[in-house]
């Protein structure tokens, strides 16, 4: 009899336990960069601006990459997103060259950016001729 209840309770156990909602983890839309071009990945629907999906996008523009990073930095911040730090010495741009520190004054490797109780990120990667969008969601 304890063998049959047991059986039971296992069985029914994730039927009984809460149930996740099925948006837990909604894709975090991030604007495209006015006039670039996609040259890989999934396509965004037509005439939306915006990349709504998790995934990478791979995007080509004349644009000098600094005002890419512009954009992104504004814009995001502005839908809520927040920008992600980078640890020290994580980039070759930031090692010091000789007894002068290194100062940017260009554009910076990558931009990332999290949201949602560190859910969402959204990671800008400067590319040649262009930039790389990568969205990842975590249901976590």
């Amino acid at each position: 009899m304890r063998v049959v209840l047991l059986a039971i309770a296992l069985l029914l156990a994730p039927f009984l336990a809460h149930p996740r909602p099925a948006a837990a983890c909604a894709t975090p839309p991030v604007p495209i960069y006015p006039g670039a071009q996609q040259v890989g990945g999934l396509a965004p629907p037509e005439g939306g601006g915006m990349v709504p999906y998790v995934g990478r996008s791979t995007w080509a523009t004349a644009e000098p990459l600094l005002w890419v990073q512009q954009f992104y930095f504004l814009r995001l911040t502005n839908l809520g997103w927040t920008s992600v730090q980078q640890l020290p010495g994580q980039y070759p741009s930031q090692f010091s060259s000789g007894t002068q520190p290194t100062v940017p004054v260009g554009p910076e490797p990558v931009l990332e950016f999290s949201r949602n109780a560190d859910r969402e990120h959204v990671r800008i990667v400067g590319e040649p001729n262009g930039y790389t969008i990568a969205l990842e969601c975590r249901d976590e």
